[in-house]
């Protein structure tokens, strides 16, 4: 057994002991635990008080804490529920490329052999099969088969399809119960587990967080002989689409506003049943938000300096790009790539440029992200073989200048600064703010010392309800949260 567990082991016997004594005869004694993403949220929001609700519950606050590297939805949410970073959970942005002919656009699945000599394939990653690290679903099944009652509920179709997964039982989702709106593009596959629900026609979200919180508390009980989940991965996306759409302004806050509602009608409800003596909740942001009225289109800035358009790829994530040679292996790579990183950065607008491996031609390891960089865990084979990032305001458009035309963008460290708050009913959870000092957005240091970072989230999960992490998990258990 793993250190991890025998820690948390020991909070759970606690947890459970206080839960007995004030839980009816017929409820069960082992916690009920929650992952609630309030998606795009800025944790300054939170400090302004735009969450006053959540604030009201008290708990352990981290007022420094981090998403991972790319700040976008899939990395992050990936990480939250596998513990991995970009670079071992398969999903390193919201869009990204593989050296092979892919079945489609949103896939992972290869229709052909591996080959770094060719151009590669971009997707958006938005399949389970994209998802190569283990999430705690499927932990919770392969651990303790038929203990646990898991549930996923998401606004986003793309998550619905990222986490219904089926490497247990080929027949049946590793989440017990999912909820998630089926999308005007929804496949045969989606439909197994999708909701016809009401959809924003712009983003083709469901309409709103209350719909997304109909079904989480629908999750607790369904049919007559089914037992309430004991944990429950929630997203609710609607302070993202505020943000992509206004850029960081009153609507965003507004949104802000109306989720804090939401996690209210959790509470009220878990009160009114006598379950939230035994509930533990982390409420978190995958990333914040940045008004990005500039764009920046690198495909044409590198044409521009004499870079042939057929020797790269330029996937975009917001105030992110990464860059892909078309050919790997040419020997002449090294001498490409520094004459790509030069003529980036006299262009403006742009922060940082890293190599994914040492470039013998410039620097060696000099300007690798791994060397510059290490937390950020942006040197996977997924990743491109340039990670650039936008200075603040700016975001990317590629490979188009009108490819992206949001007010409001995320993906880089300027957005990594998210919300992480521990509460719940449950007195063990103790009442604090960790991390109070500010830091810049780009300082590594914080990350697993003492803060809190989106991949300790699925280490605590598991830990609270007595499980071994995820087996690619890179957290740890947040111990001081808790007595």
């Amino acid at each position: 057994m793993s250190a991890i567990r025998l820690s948390a082991v020991a909070l759970l016997c606690a947890l459970a002991s206080t839960a007995a004594s004030a839980a009816p005869a017929s409820a069960t004694s082992r916690p009920i635990v929650y992952l609630i993403v309030v998606d795009g949220l800025d944790g300054d929001d939170y400090d302004a008080g735009n969450m006053p609700f959540v604030t009201s519950l008290g708990g352990t606050y981290y007022k420094e804490s981090r998403s991972i590297m790319v700040a976008e939805t899939n990395p992050n949410h990936t990480a939250m529920i596998t513990g991995a970073y970009g670079n071992t959970s398969g999903i390193p942005g919201n869009a990204f490329a593989l050296y092979a002919p892919l079945e489609n656009e949103d896939s992972c699945k290869t229709t052909g052999a591996l080959d770094f000599s060719k151009p590669p394939t971009p997707t958006s990653g938005e399949n389970s099969n994209c998802v190569v690290a283990q999430t705690l679903f499927a932990a919770a099944k392969r651990q303790v088969p038929g203990r646990y009652v898991t549930a996923f509920a998401t606004g986003k179709p793309k998550l619905g399809r990222l986490f219904s997964g089926r490497t247990v039982d080929p027949a049946k989702t590793d989440a017990d119960v999912i909820f998630s709106p089926c999308g005007s593009d929804a496949t045969e596959e989606d439909e197994t587990y999708c909701s016809k629900v009401p959809l924003n026609p712009i983003s083709g979200y469901a309409l709103d967080d209350a719909t997304v919180m109909d079904a989480v508390l629908a999750q607790m009980y369904q049919g007559p002989n089914a037992t309430r989940p004991d944990f429950s991965f929630v997203n609710l996306h609607q302070v993202d689409s505020a943000g992509h759409a206004t850029g960081d302004g009153a609507a965003y806050e507004q949104t802000a506003r109306d989720a804090d509602v939401q996690i209210k009608r959790l509470v009220d409800t878990l009160k009114a049943r006598k379950e939230w003596e035994r509930t533990v909740m982390l409420i978190v942001s995958d990333h914040s938000m940045d008004t990005t009225l500039s764009k920046i289109t690198l495909t044409s800035r590198l044409e521009n300096a004499g870079v042939p358009g057929g020797a790269f790829t330029a996937v975009q994530n917001g105030s992110v790009d990464m860059v892909y040679l078309n050919d790997r292996t040419s020997a002449e790579r090294f001498a490409l790539l520094a004459k790509m990183r030069a003529a980036i950065l006299a262009g403006g607008g742009v922060d940082e440029v890293l190599y994914r491996e040492d470039n013998p031609v410039d620097g060696g390891a000099e300007h690798t992200a791994k060397a510059v960089h290490p937390a950020w865990r942006v040197d996977g084979e997924r990743h491109g073989d340039l990670f650039v990032t936008s200075k603040p305001g700016t975001a990317f458009s590629d490979p188009e200048p009108f490819s992206n035309p949001l007010p409001g963008n995320h993906g880089g460290p300027q957005t990594r600064d998210n919300l992480f708050v521990v509460t719940g009913g449950s007195p063990a959870v103790k009442d604090q703010e960790v991390g109070g000092t500010a830091a810049p957005f780009f300082d590594d240091t914080l990350i697993n010392e003492g803060s809190a970072e989106n991949v300790d989230s699925a280490t605590t999960v598991a830990g609270l309800l007595g499980l071994d992490p995820p087996a690619q998990n890179d957290g740890r258990f947040l111990s001081e949260a808790f007595d």
